[in-house]
């Protein structure tokens, strides 16, 4: 492959020489090439696949999944969610927040898989939903599967599990009250356990209905941005930053 030097010359060209000069005049004139201009076609180095790795801030930082609640209705506005109010009352690093709204244990398991990994703490929040679909000893066994995946995709984080966002003196299809449920995750999970049904039955932390949110219209049923200040608070006050 012929590569051109300062001056116009093109390597291989014999007008100007001897032929029992040219070798030599060859190698100079490469020689000349590369000091002076550097321009030589070679073939491209391979770079070596160096897996880069994941940075993340120093410090306290947290992932969020759950149902509705950690989705954020019905906030106000994204910052008045529990999530973003607990980051900020820890000073960390919100990575992730999956949220599915009307899901059960099982459906958050293939969530799971796309978490932002490497967070310090995890909260889960689900099982409103499983309360009216699944018996106690099918909640059970969905929820300590979930419990399973999320320590498996983050292997170092504290886990706090939230309880059921419901009455305490409501019943499943099956009889059973929600505490019930609640002491199936409070067994279930590897780190603090928080309580939600004593926030649910005052009655300021829901509602009113027909509300204007990020999320759509409220209803009265979830909480509101009292109520996710209070569930924020309520787990800032158990696990501190």
């Amino acid at each position: 492959m012929s590569t051109r030097l300062s001056g116009g010359t093109l390597r291989g060209d014999r007008r100007h020489r001897r032929s029992r000069l040219a070798p030599v005049a060859m190698i100079l004139l490469f020689c000349v090439a590369v000091v002076t201009t550097g321009c030589i076609d070679l073939p491209p180095k391979a770079a070596a696949a160096t897996p880069t790795p994941t940075h993340r801030p120093p410090g306290k930082s947290v992932v969020f999944i759950g149902d509705s609640l950690t989705v954020g209705l019905y906030a106000s506005t994204i910052d008045t969610t529990f999530a973003s109010l607990l980051a900020v009352r820890w000073k960390a690093t919100l990575l992730d927040r999956v949220g599915v709204a009307g899901v059960q244990a099982d459906g958050l398991r293939a969530a799971v898989q796309t978490m932002e990994p490497d967070a310090t703490d995890t909260v889960v929040e689900v099982g409103t939903n499983d309360f009216v679909k699944l018996s106690p000893e099918e909640f059970s066994l969905s929820y300590r599967a979930l419990i399973t995946a999320v320590k498996r995709r983050e292997p170092h984080a504290q886990i706090v599990c939230l309880g059921l966002w419901r009455s305490a003196t409501e019943r499943s299809p099956t009889g059973q009250g929600p505490d019930v449920y609640d002491a199936l995750i409070q067994a279930a999970c590897p780190g603090p356990f928080i309580p939600l049904l004593g926030l649910f039955m005052i009655p300021s932390n829901r509602g009113p209905a027909n509300q204007e949110t990020f999320r759509g219209l409220s209803d009265a049923f979830h909480p509101n941005d009292r109520g996710h200040d209070a569930i924020a608070s309520a787990i800032a006050a158990e696990v501190k930053p």
